[in-house]
């Protein structure tokens, strides 16, 4: 039981902190998040609640080609700053020095990572009409709302497991 009880500790740790680094290394500059290999589906969900002319809808994608190559470039280095971030944050020791650094290189891929999302939204934003960029403050202020709402569950399940597993 006791063995069990270890395993179940080690994969809610590992649980949370995904977790918790998903949320420290949201982009939110452009307003929407990171999410694995499918999010750009949110991206284009958003796009498609704009309700885009062809001639928006055009000038987009060339605007997210031009810049493809650089967003590609960016992408697999922030994948490999998190994986050594979550290796340095799990290792069996622990290094506080080896933890900074990995934490370092992350927030500055992440830094890179957000400006160029910036810029490529200012692009894109200049092609909306006035109503479109209203609709868009919406959609924005909806998700951020769904984000506090998610953030506060999943620390009400950390603090439900850590009462049932005699925390004090």
């Amino acid at each position: 039981m006791k063995g069990s009880k270890s395993i179940v500790a080690f994969w809610v740790l590992v649980y949370t902190l995904v977790g918790v680094l998903g949320v420290c290394a949201f982009d939110t500059v452009s307003g929407f998040p990171e999410r694995g290999p499918g999010h750009h589906r949110g991206f284009l969900k958003v796009l498609a609640q704009l309700n885009l002319t062809d001639t928006q809808k055009q000038d987009i994608a060339g605007i997210l080609k031009q810049h493809r190559e650089e967003m590609q470039e960016l992408r697999s280095g922030m994948l490999k700053a998190r994986t050594a971030l979550m290796e340095a944050i799990t290792a069996n020791e622990f290094n506080e020095s080896a933890v900074r650094e990995a934490a370092r290189q992350a927030a500055e891929t992440g830094e890179q990572r957000a400006v160029l999302r910036a810029k490529i939204f200012g692009e894109i934003r200049k092609l909306m009409t006035p109503e479109q960029q209203e609709m868009l403050q919406k959609i924005k202020a909806d998700f951020a709302s769904r984000i506090h709402q998610r953030s506060g569950h999943k620390m009400g399940l950390m603090d439900q497991w850590i009462d049932q597993n005699g925390g004090h």
